[in-house]
């Protein structure tokens, strides 16, 4: 069965609203003021690990890695694609048969200085399975990077998408491209690139 965009919004929205209404009585909403937050007070914001203990993090990672590892294992044709000089400025793409077929592109979490590509690749299996296109970008982390640098590689990242992305099977326009970011990354998950605007249905994932 297709999955409409519709459907995959709704779907995934869901999955995210739900728990943050479960959760919503303990976050402290008063006083969470990020311009007058310390820094301390900021880092924990995002700590992940504080919040849902260093055994079920640890339980996580070795879960998202190793299901990610297979998926790459399986279809290595596309992976690694250079979109502008650098060490981890490279694309994995997924194409689905149809290359008319709608992208999800996922920019991976990780407070802008862990994460990568490589271990997110799972999330595109669902994506996959209802007949989309999948495509992850990564970019140089901070601290070796400024945030305005990853920034500028993940709006060339879209350029290389929109350019060449037909190349290798991933949809043809940008119109066809969903993009989402997981936490911290769906900061710049908005703005444009050369090639225009690009909508962001969803929310961090």
């Amino acid at each position: 069965m297709a999955l409409t965009r519709r459907a995959f919004a709704a779907a995934t929205i869901a999955g995210v609203a739900a728990p943050t209404r479960a959760r919503a009585k303990e976050c402290p909403a008063a006083g969470m003021d990020w311009m007058t937050m310390s820094l301390e007070a900021r880092n924990l914001a995002y700590f992940n690990v504080a919040h849902v203990g260093a055994d079920f993090a640890r339980q996580k990672t070795e879960h998202w890695t190793a299901a990610s590892k297979d998926l790459r294992e399986r279809r290595p044709k596309h992976l690694d694609l250079a979109y502008r000089p650098g060490e981890r400025t490279k694309w994995d793409l997924y194409p689905a048969a149809d290359p008319k077929a709608p992208c999800f592109v996922h920019i991976h979490g990780g407070y802008w200085q862990r994460g990568s590509k490589e271990i997110f690749a799972c999330l595109a299996e669902g994506a996959l399975a209802n007949g989309w296109s999948a495509a992850l970008p990564g970019y140089t982390l901070a601290p070796e990077a400024s945030l305005t640098q990853i920034t500028s590689e993940l709006r060339s990242a879209l350029d290389w998408l929109n350019a060449r992305g037909a190349e290798h099977g991933n949809c043809g326009t940008r119109h066809s491209h969903r993009l989402v970011g997981r936490r911290t990354s769906n900061r710049i998950s908005f703005g444009s690139s050369k090639s225009g605007s690009w909508v962001v249905d969803l929310g961090s994932l």
